[in-house]
């Protein structure tokens, strides 16, 4: 086979078979580079590789030059004087040593393709990149260095800059000199870099408004390289206008006059004419004002070549996606100058804007397919007969966006995808993500299909990625599954470890689970760690005792041991977070006794615990600071007393919270599982709705009394006059201190029909709230509280002995031990009575003579009076509502009241929460199967093994435990059985053993 067939059938297989060499085309094109020794034939392979090529094979023909050439060794200097491909030239050029670059480069001009060159060298190596600016080299064009390659001391050495390319310049002074003080300090030194600067890319932050106004007043050259958006936002039109009268530069005039268009219409209108733009140079306008344009002049200006060439290429990008119609953007591209001018990603934005019959039409003109490089276009249904032309060019794919093309084989039939993705040139474009969206999109088996995907290697996110999908979109396939890529690389297991045997009772049982759970509503769950749970179970229990313990699911769960679990969590985990803030507590008092007030926020643990008190609502921060602040003065003696209860009863308060925090989750974790009986809700929804009835006829109530008609009002009573049970409810409120006409219109009406509270109401009648008002209700409640609270303890103290009086009084106040027992019964109310008792605002002590509880007010109110008769009116306007719902109840309908009220009544009735006493009387078990999400919990991150049988001990301990775990009841402490099963053996000569045992077991070893 001569050379020419050879490099032929190489390009070939490269582009429609595999891109790796099979062993016979790697062995022929070894023979070929052993041969290419000297100059003559390395020049004669090139020369025959330029009579195949291609515009379709251009990159794959340089490929297998580059392998070729790969295979000797041979002077950089012959590589690149020959007509060596330019891309093997870079490849040449780059494995080279900076030493031999640069021993190369001596002498040289260094400009056209050698340029190129150099800069691919420039952007990729920072050694050369060093050791290339450090060097004086012959230099025609402008070289490009990779950003991260240069420092700021580069931006004062003007020989370097003259070489680099303006829109590098200008990233770099970007990159360093972003702060405005900093750019000005370098500017005043170094003038000369606006020579070296691209217009209107300069961005400068952290500006000053006067100090940039007069900085742009003394240099403004510099309006001509900053960034218009900065120009406009920080100089008036007047200072714009002033530069422009100062300065003849047409450069500077050009500016000036498109600043101030884009700032005013009738600027715009003066400015921005037809003689304007032809003085503009091409491509350096940034703003364009056509808003402010009457619409013949904007179409004279966008639609004229000669006129939409003086904006830069990004302005008329935009220009083209607002005013354009797909027509007009063609004829655009069919400008040879526009096209040779544009840069690649401004085209490929523009080609983004027109169908893809119209963007595959002009991907035939070769200017605009070399700047081409990664096409995006919007596919539709009908560009379905265009897709395969597409696909059959290798250049046009490897321009593409891999999302373009990954749409492409969403829109073509099942074979027609088929034949295309296996080719190379195709499916290396794509990412392994993209392959697998297609086969889904097309629900095909993707690995029916290897043999012509290059033998493509899926790893586990890959596979289950896939698996998951398919399965979600199409259902259950176990082809997907039962595959030996699938058990390697997801479960870490050999497939011909299961036996068929095996593969039907996992098939039995995942469709078993899966379509009791969809049936029940239970479980939608279907994915590969789904199966592998069940395969895991299958292996450990067997197919009986895994049915076993699908079909018992939480059957057998207790409310009782529930509620013992319940206490079980509230130990282990308000001990642990007790004991943690306790210590923060102890310290922060510590911290008190040495901080000053300003250095608060700097401690450790005192300013948390200040703004926790905060959050919890135990003690507003600015509060806490000002007690702080008094206790250090000293100007209140009882400030220290009151400083230390703050933090003390804040210790009880937040453990209480904690408590109370966890029983609330805890409950919440029942209530999902537990129902209220129908009869017991019922019974509840009814008292509910019996004290909404009676707010919505006081309502009735006082809508008749206000009305001008009250036979409008007659069919809502019960059989008696109307009239006359008006004048006697009208009688009634004639005993009250105020005018009737008030009390209807301006106490009841708003209490009952605007939702007004009796605070509110009282203000509407010139009854304004005195201040301390709050603490002092508080107050009189909590000593009210006291009273009751020490008539209860009399009976309880009745055949008690006075010390042990004394000891539960002091355990109540003081939180001191008690050395003897109580009742269960009484023992809890003892607790909730002293959980009451630090929430008051009041001072709780014993007394030693009544040997009761004593309340010490801690307020000290100047407006007692004033209080007082507040509080009576108060008093007055609730019972006077009381009243009015009670005269309403007797002789307003219950059933028209429902009637006019069902919505509101039946919404109430829904959504009206039940606090009942969780026990069997009020709720029942909601009662399940397992479901696939309960076995991917129970098997969390266990692998599947060649286990052996569940022991019968190992098998009743899941049978019992396991429905606890399903409801979440042990999700403090265990989040699967992984860790019990695989230690079975070690926990099982634990005498008595439960799940709590066994997780202390596994968590001391």
């Amino acid at each position: 086979m001569n050379t020419k067939e050879l490099l032929v059938k190489a390009v070939h297989y490269n582009i429609y078979e595999h891109n790796k060499f099979n062993k016979e085309l790697k062995r022929e094109l070894d023979t070929l580079a052993l041969t290419l020794t000297d100059y003559s034939k390395l020049k004669n392979l090139l020369e025959v590789s330029n009579t195949i090529k291609t515009t379709e094979n251009t990159h794959y023909l340089d490929n297998i030059l580059e392998y070729l050439l790969s295979k000797n060794t041979y002077k950089l200097e012959n590589i690149l004087r020959l007509n060596t491909p330019l891309k093997v030239k870079k490849t040449f050029f780059l494995k080279s040593s900076t030493k031999e670059k640069l021993n190369f480069l001596k002498d040289k001009k260094i400009k056209d393709e050698l340029l190129l060159i150099v800069n691919a060298a420039l952007s990729t190596d920072y050694n050369f990149t060093k050791a290339f600016l450090k060097s004086s080299f012959s230099i025609e064009g402008t070289i490009t260095p990779a950003l991260p390659f240069l420092d700021n001391t580069t931006l004062t050495n003007e020989p370097i800059i003259k070489t680099f390319d303006k829109e590098l310049t200008t990233k770099l002074v970007n990159k360093y000199l972003f702060n405005f003080n900093d750019f000005q300090e370098y500017y005043l030194k170094n003038t000369w870099i606006t020579k070296y600067l691209a217009s209107y890319r300069l961005c400068l932050k952290n500006i000053s408004d006067t100090n940039f106004k007069d900085f742009i007043k003394e240099n403004p050259y510099l309006l001509i390289y900053l960034d218009p958006n900065l120009s406009t936002k920080y100089l008036s039109s007047e200072t714009i206008s002033s530069i422009l009268k100062s300065h003849s530069s047409k450069s500077l005039e050009i500016v000036c006059k498109e600043l101030l268009a884009s700032k005013d219409s009738t600027l715009a209108k003066e400015y921005f004419t037809l003689d304007f733009l032809k003085k503009v140079s091409p491509y350096s306008l940034s703003l364009y004002p056509f808003h402010y344009l009457d619409n013949c002049l904007t179409s004279k200006i966008i639609y004229n070549y000669d006129y939409l060439k003086k904006f830069n290429f990004n302005c008329i990008y935009l220009i083209i996606s607002k005013y354009y119609h797909e027509e007009e953007i063609i004829d655009l591209l069919r400008n040879k100058e526009f096209t040779e001018d544009v840069p690649g990603p401004i085209l490929e934005k523009i080609l983004s804007l027109v169908s893809f019959k119209q963007a595959f039409n002009m991907l035939q003109n070769k200017t605009i397919l070399e700047k081409v490089s990664n096409l995006e276009v919007k596919l539709k249904l009908i560009d379905k007969i265009f897709i395969t032309g597409y696909l059959d060019s290798p250049t046009l794919v490897s321009k593409t966006n891999y999302e373009t093309l990954k749409n492409m084989f969403y829109l073509v039939d099942h074979n027609t995808f088929k034949d295309y993705l296996k080719y190379p040139y195709i499916h290396n474009k794509l990412r392994i993500v993209d392959i697998l969206d297609i086969f889904i999109s097309h629900n095909e088996n993707i690995f029916y299909c290897l043999d012509y995907l290059d033998n493509i290697k899926f790893n586990k996110d890959e596979l289950t990625y896939y698996i998951n999908a398919s399965w979600r979109r199409y259902g259950i396939n176990y082809s997907l599954v039962f595959q030996p890529e699938v058990f390697d690389n997801c479960f870490k297991y050999r497939l011909a470890n299961l036996s068929k045997e095996d593969r039907k009772n996992i098939k039995y049982l995942f469709d078993t689970i899966y379509t009791k759970g969809q049936a029940l509503i239970e479980c939608s769950t279907i994915d590969l760690d789904a199966f592998k749970s069940v395969v895991i179970s299958y292996k450990l229990l067997g197919l009986s005792k895994t049915l076993e313990l699908f079909n018992r699911g939480n059957h057998s769960v207790s409310l009782n041991k529930v509620l013992k679990l319940r206490r079980n969590e509230l130990e282990i985990l308000s001990k642990k977070e007790t004991k943690e803030y306790n210590f923060k507590i102890k310290e922060a008092l510590n911290e008190l006794k040495t901080t000053t007030l300003e250095d608060i926020d700097k401690t450790e643990y005192l300013h948390d615990i200040l703004k926790d008190m905060d959050t919890y609502n135990y003690s507003k921060y600015a509060n806490s600071i000002l007690l702080i602040e008094e206790t250090k003065n000293k100007k209140d003696k009882n400030a220290k007393i009151y400083l230390n209860n703050l933090f003390n009863n804040y210790k009880e308060y937040h453990n209480n919270y904690i408590c109370s925090n966890i029983n609330y989750h805890f409950n919440e974790i029942i209530l999902s599982n537990y129902k209220i009986k129908d009869n017991i809700k019922y019974r509840y929804q009814k008292e509910t709705g019996k004290e909404f009835l009676s707010d919505c006829k006081l309502k009735i109530l006082m809508n008749t009394l206000t009305s001008s008609n009250l036979e409008d009002y007659q069919k809502y009573y019960k059989d008696i006059d109307i009239n006359e049970l008006m004048n006697t409810f009208t009688t009634y409120l004639s005993k009250y201190p105020f005018n009737i006409d008030v009390i209807i219109n301006d106490l009841l009406y708003p209490y009952a029909l605007n939702n007004k509270s009796i605070k509110e109401c009282l203000e509407h009648v010139g009854i304004n709230c005195p201040e301390y008002a709050l603490n002092y209700f508080i107050t009189k409640q909590e000593t009210l509280r006291i009273n009751k609270i020490n008539q209860e303890l009399n009976k309880v103290f009745k055949h008690l002995p006075v010390p042990k009086r004394i000891s539960i009084l002091n355990h109540i106040c003081y939180n001191y031990n008690l050395d003897f027992s109580l009742s269960t019964d009484i023992s809890k109310y003892i607790e909730d009575l002293r959980t009451e008792i630090i929430n008051f605002n009041g001072k709780v002590d014993v007394s030693k003579t009544t040997n009761n509880l004593v309340y010490t007010n801690l307020y000290t109110f100047d407006n007692i009076d004033e209080l007082d008769n507040y509080y009576n009116y108060l008093m007055m306007v609730e019972k006077l509502a009381h009243k009015a719902k009670i005269f309403a109840n007797k002789y307003i309908i219950d059933s028209e009241t429902k009637a006019l009220y069902r919505e509101e009544y039946t919404k109430v009735l829904e959504s009206t929460p039940l606090n009942l006493e969780l026990n069997t009387h009020n709720y029942y078990l909601v009662k399940r199967n397992l479901t696939l999400d309960d076995f991917k919990h129970i098997f969390y991150n266990m692998d599947i093994l060649d286990y052996e049988e569940a022991t019968p001990q190992l098998y009743n301990f899941l049978l019992k435990n396991i429905p606890y775990f399903i409801d979440g009841y042990y999700n403090c402490f265990l989040n699967s059985f992984k860790d019990i099963i695989l230690n079975w053996n070690s926990l099982s000569s634990i005498k008595d053993l439960n799940l709590l045992k066994a997780v202390k077991h596994l968590e001391s070893n």
